[in-house]
């Protein structure tokens, strides 16, 4: 019966760390997530920069003046920030992607092996014969 219990307790290990490594899963997939919708809101504020700055520069062009490099300078600056914010997003999605998880020191990779005897199941037997009597 001993075998059994200890048989029991390992496969309860066993799932316990598979339903952690899942929760682990899922907070990554869910900071990918985050990290792609913080890239689609920077690439938006580019898009936004890029026509304030392109209407800046058309209107310098119909009035025939030359380009005013200081009213660029602050869309210029926003279109970088966010070209900027965009590399870190990918990296940190990036890093989680490529997050392996290991399976500890002298573990199977993701095999659970159940070593059940027949002895296990023959004892089973006699105790609830003797709890019968």
């Amino acid at each position: 019966m001993a075998n059994f219990n200890e048989t029991f307790d390992s496969v309860k290990d066993k799932v316990t760390q598979g339903a952690q490594a899942a929760m682990q899963k899922t907070r990554d997939l869910t900071a990918i997530a985050k990290a792609n919708v913080a890239i689609k809101t920077e690439e938006g504020k580019i898009r936004k920069a890029e026509a304030e700055l392109g209407k800046l520069y058309y209107a310098d062009y119909t009035a025939g003046n030359t380009p005013n490099g200081e009213a660029y300078t602050p869309w210029c600056d926003k279109i970088t920030e966010a070209k900027k914010a965009i590399d870190e997003q990918k990296a940190v999605i990036e890093l989680l992607r490529s997050k392996k998880e290991e399976p500890p020191a002298g573990e199977p990779d993701g095999e659970v092996v159940v070593d059940i005897t027949e002895d296990d199941l023959i004892v089973e037997e006699q105790e609830e014969s003797a709890e019968e009597e």
